[in-house]
């Protein structure tokens, strides 16, 4: 599966549903399935906001459609069905936090999924430059394995997807990590000049 898609699970799990759409818009393939998450997910925050008209014709457009989806979106798609019919059942039922063949802890998850969701993070928060995290990713990705809990790139990104409450004063880490890379990198460069 493709890591966008398990991305916006990951991040829908984590109620973070504007992150779960820019992620899955990102993604190749499965054109009309992606379009059907986008949807839900637009559903899903109008519905935490108040904004249930939003709510209905969002869950519509996704309810409405017969095309069959993947097994692992049949959580979602169920709850989204039911939101069409009822908007404030959000009030009572919490969106799906699990769904099957997607793991829902960011430790147990790919590096490659951690790297998309944290870029997605980092693209809808004005606060922050998603290419950092971009360059995070690629240096994580370059450097020699190393523990997810670590103090380098994999683990901050690791930490940068997991608390949303910690999450500037990680992306700060990371910024920092990231110049002085670079600068290490220029300054190697310069020396074969």
């Amino acid at each position: 599966m493709d890591a966008s898609i398990q991305a916006g699970y990951l991040l829908c799990a984590s109620g973070e549903f504007k992150p779960a759409t820019w992620a899955w818009r990102t993604c190749t393939g499965e054109t009309h399935h992606v379009e059907r998450l986008i949807a839900a997910a637009k559903a899903l925050m109008a519905a935490q906001t108040g904004n249930y008209k939003q709510a209905r014709v969002h869950a519509q457009a996704v309810s409405s459609s017969i095309t069959p989806h993947p097994s692992h979106a049949e959580v979602l798609i169920s709850y989204i069905e039911r939101l069409a019919q009822d908007p404030t059942i959000i009030e009572e039922a919490s969106p799906p936090t699990q769904f099957p063949e997607i793991s829902h802890s960011p430790a147990k998850v790919r590096f490659d999924v951690i790297g998309a969701a944290a870029v997605a993070v980092a693209a809808v928060h004005q606060e922050m430059d998603s290419t950092i995290i971009e360059e995070g990713v690629t240096y994580a990705q370059t450097d020699a394995p190393e523990p997810r809990g670590s103090d380098g790139f994999a683990g901050a990104l690791l930490r940068f997807v997991e608390s949303p409450t910690d999450r500037l004063v990680i992306y700060r880490r990371i910024e920092q990590k990231v110049d002085r890379r670079q600068s290490d990198i220029a300054d190697v460069s310069e020396l074969f000049e």
